[in-house]
């Protein structure tokens, strides 16, 4: 039993309660509440009852196939013991299920608004899910739940979790509701609410959707703001689609949006109990980037099952250990991602693939919504001692960063570039890491041209020759710094000035006046192609 404010799984103590039923108590199965699946693993390992009971997990990645036996009856003098997330609170009912053993406590992701991240913490459940679990046992005969903590910390849980509007990212929320209240600030807004967040929250919120430019100065919306208030996404995502539009690379960056947004897992179980493994697949489709690999994967799929080869997408899932229900379930989702932009946006240009064989070119569009990026570098401080020939990856908020074994990019030893695109990064407290399951490496070209911020020329403050023909090009509101000659430098600034210019006529074209323009689309052209070289010279292989 786990005596200590910061709640946390004893895991001989499970084992030793579940032998406890098993040897003292009349058949039934029995039900145990754990935070995750390095617990329901642990415990599966610690249990020693070969012959004499059936183990079953129960997670929200496993396949459907292989959760379906929790359902059936085991053979006489045999006990059933399903090891369950809280997936099994609400969503199953188990009607042999006698015992339940509650550990308390579970895995909760909360948006942490001074970092502008998703942490993953564990925390104890409510006084609410702590019923509804003993509520579990005994659904269709009498039943036992053994809580493995005290009757003081119970007294101690809230009385039902937490609201998500008080731990979660408000950037949609607040762009949602400006539709209704365009005229009333957003924290005047907040602040009639119920539970109303923290106001460091919602101007977290408004600051990065002026950064989007979906809001003004003013906190009202712009017309491109009100164009993406359709798209059942998260700002930044949707910008990016907006985006392929301009840059003719619809399909590939709607597909990755599509695969990164869902929260769908195509490999199920398999990025539970295999990493390894699912690297090995992706690596295959392309080996510096997950979001190229992931969308080669899948339309390789949906290439088979629109020339009509049912059978030949079924052998290419197994062969790939892919799951052909969520395939499917993405297949859907893109049919209407890709319908906000044919509704949504005006047809002052075709929504076209252009572009979409240039990988840079398609990593560095993902990069003008998400804007994040991870920064590596071949030095660290440690304990005030500088180290060299290391590898770091440091995030946008100076905090070191890991990429997880499922990703392609795990544990490279060579950067071709020091730049990598990401969508989502969590910060576990229990680890205390800060992760990155998907990445793709982009040239520094693109960061410099495709970031939503301007660029400022520095000067070097030395005195010797390089300070004289060099400088360093600096991204506003950012700690990335360049350093080029000065020649370069003023190039690169009047490149990004002239695609920023027609950029924003295009979006305005596109989101609210929606004129036919031929000829500003040939001069665009003429842009893109150039782009489309300048990136090919700079493709990262």
């Amino acid at each position: 039993m786990c005596q200590q404010d910061n709640p946390q799984v004893i895991h001989e103590d499970v084992v030793q309660v579940i032998e406890h039923i098993h040897y003292n108590k009349p058949e039934g199965a029995i039900l145990v509440f754990l935070p995750g699946w390095e617990d329901l693993s642990k415990i599966r390992r610690l249990l020693n009852l070969p012959h004499e009971a059936v183990v079953h997990l129960v997670h929200s990645k496993l396949k459907d196939s292989e959760q379906y036996s929790i359902f059936s009856k085991p053979p006489p003098g045999i006990r059933k013991i399903i090891l369950a997330t809280n997936i099994a609170e609400t969503s199953i009912t188990i009607d042999d299920v006698v015992y339940v053993i509650d550990t308390g406590c579970h895995k909760d992701m909360i948006f942490d608004n001074h970092k502008g991240i998703n942490v993953i913490d564990m925390a104890w459940i409510s006084k609410a899910s702590a019923n509804q679990r003993a509520g579990r046992a005994g659904r269709c005969s009498p039943g036992e739940t053994f809580h493995l903590y005290s009757e003081k910390r119970y007294h101690q849980m809230p009385d039902y979790t937490a609201p998500k509007i008080l731990n979660s990212s408000l950037t949609k929320v607040v762009l949602d509701s400006k539709v209704f209240t365009d005229n009333m600030g957003a924290a005047q807004f907040m602040d009639s609410l119920i539970t109303p967040p923290e106001t460091a929250a919602v101007k977290r919120a408004v600051d990065e959707l002026k950064q989007l430019e979906l809001l003004d100065k003013n906190e009202k919306l712009t017309p491109l703001g009100r164009t993406l208030v359709n798209f059942q996404l998260e700002p930044c995502l949707a910008k990016a689609m907006v985006n392929s539009v301009i840059f003719k690379c619809v399909t590939p960056i709607v597909d990755i949006i599509t695969l990164f947004s869902s929260g769908t897992d195509l490999f199920g179980s398999l990025s539970l109990t295999d990493k390894e493994a699912v690297k090995k697949v992706k690596s295959q489709y392309c080996r510096t980037s997950d979001h190229l690999a992931l969308m080669r994967i899948y339309e390789k799929w949906l290439d088979l099952v629109e020339e009509g080869n049912p059978w030949d997408a079924e052998r290419f899932c197994r062969s790939a250990n892919l799951v052909p229900f969520k395939l499917e379930l993405i297949n859907k989702l893109q049919d209407i991602h890709l319908g906000y932009l044919r509704s949504g946006l005006r047809h002052s240009m075709p929504i076209e693939d252009r572009f979409s064989d240039n990988d840079e070119l398609v990593k560095a569009v993902l990069y003008s919504g998400t804007g994040t990026v991870l920064e590596h570098r071949d030095w660290d401080l440690v304990k005030n001692r500088l180290k060299t020939n290391v590898n770091v990856l440091v995030t946008r908020n100076n905090h070191k960063a890991t990429i997880t074994s499922e990703s392609v990019n795990y544990k490279r030893r060579q950067f071709p570039s020091n730049f990598l695109v990401y969508i989502n990064e969590t910060r576990s407290n229990v680890r205390r890491t800060t992760t990155v399951r998907e990445c793709s490496l982009i040239p520094a070209i693109s960061v410099l041209l495709f970031n939503n911020n301007d660029l400022e020329v520095i000067q070097l403050e030395s005195s010797d020759a390089l300070s004289d023909s060099s400088v360093i090009i600096g991204i506003k509101n950012t700690k990335l710094q360049f350093l080029c000659d000065r020649a370069h430098a003023n190039i690169l600034i009047d490149c990004k000035q002239a695609i920023e210019t027609s950029y924003r006529y295009l979006v305005h074209q596109l989101t609210c006046a929606g004129m036919d323009i031929p000829e500003f689309l040939e001069h665009w052209d003429c842009v893109l192609d150039n782009v489309d070289a300048l990136l090919n010279r700079n493709q990262i292989e």
